[in-house]
């Protein structure tokens, strides 16, 4: 296997359907209810109804939690709106709900809204007011909102403001497209930290151990690699947008899934290796197959792992899984 594979970049959708778990996990705002209250266990439940393609159920799921006054239900309610899924398309009900959710606090849905005023998705474009959506999402940590709002004020001439909000995004977010950017403008290429052979091997133990797990529906298994403190994205299927969460909420999102099937199957292709500056970035194809009552669904995860050494072990410090439907 080439370690020198260049780095995958992943366009962001906007206002496609985030599949309830995600969402519902902390669509960026990992500071809220990103533990067990009874809302979050109600949009986890609609995550996995929703994975399972049962969209009719999980559209009336989210919207009896939002009108409750749940952020993420508000959210997951817009993502459905902006797809069609479970109610027929409308862009102006989705904002309508992304703002709701954004002012209630879900950073998620304050990118959501800045987008849809950058590009006039359910209303007139309006750039003001989607560089202050953006700006509020960037204030709250949200790394996707401060790496766009960088490099727009740098494409617009503010570069010293816009290199700030760029710098921010890359070293405290990790954001993969703002490191790229910082690493063409500075012109050298991340030779990366020097992974010896025995480290990569135990990056490639580590991966087989949360492949059993998952494999024995596992969900702690799942996540024990992953550093307590890492940044973990995810964009549920059909182009969804990316939400932002901590371990506990991912092993929440897995029993969720688990709860809901019969009969599970994954296994893992592809494997990459890529030398970073500060660990090694781990570059894979998941496959999965959900049998319900409902009939089965497959899906495949891209997945992006960060591994850095703490101590002498390695431990997964950023997670990013791009969920798409091949079904």
């Amino acid at each position: 296997m080439d370690d020198t594979v260049s780095l995958l970049t992943i366009p962001r959708f906007t206002a496609a359907i985030v599949l309830a778990a995600v969402t519902a996990l902390g669509a960026g705002s990992v500071s809220a209810n990103t533990g067990g209250s009874s809302d979050m266990i109600r949009v986890y439940e609609a995550y996995a109804v929703y994975k399972m393609g049962r969209f009719d159920e999980a559209f009336e799921m989210y919207q009896v939690l939002a009108e409750e006054g749940s952020a993420r239900g508000m959210l997951n309610l817009a993502h459905m709106y902006a797809h069609g899924e479970g109610v027929e398309m409308d862009r102006e009900q989705a904002l309508l709900w992304y703002r709701r959710s954004a002012e209630a606090g879900d950073v998620t849905a304050m990118l959501e809204t800045a987008e849809a005023y950058r590009d006039g998705l359910g209303t007139r474009a309006d750039a003001t007011e989607a560089d202050r959506w953006f700006l509020r999402a960037a204030e709250s940590g949200n790394s996707e909102a401060q790496w766009l709002l960088g490099k727009r004020l740098h494409d617009a001439g503010d570069e010293a403001e816009g290199l700030d909000w760029i710098r921010i995004a890359a070293e405290e977010g990790g954001q993969m497209h703002a490191r790229q950017f910082l690493s063409e403008l500075d012109g050298e290429e991340t030779n990366g930290q020097a992974f010896s052979e025995e480290q990569r091997q135990q990056l490639r133990e580590i991966l087989a151990r949360i492949d059993k797990a998952a494999q024995n529906r596992d969900p702690s298994g799942i996540v024990a690699p992953i550093s307590t403190e890492a940044r973990i994205r995810v964009r549920l299927p059909n182009g969804a947008g990316w939400n932002e969460m901590d371990r506990e909420a991912l092993r929440n999102l897995w029993q969720a899934t688990f709860d809901q099937v019969q009969s599970y199957d994954y296994a893992r292709s592809g494997l990459e290796l890529v030398p970073v500056s500060d660990g090694m970035l781990a570059h894979s194809r998941i496959h999965e197959r959900l049998d319900g009552v409902d009939g089965s669904r497959q899906l495949e995860i891209r997945e992006t792992a960060q591994f850095r050494l703490h101590g002498d072990q390695l431990e997964i410090h950023r997670l990013q899984l791009d969920i798409r439907r091949v079904d």
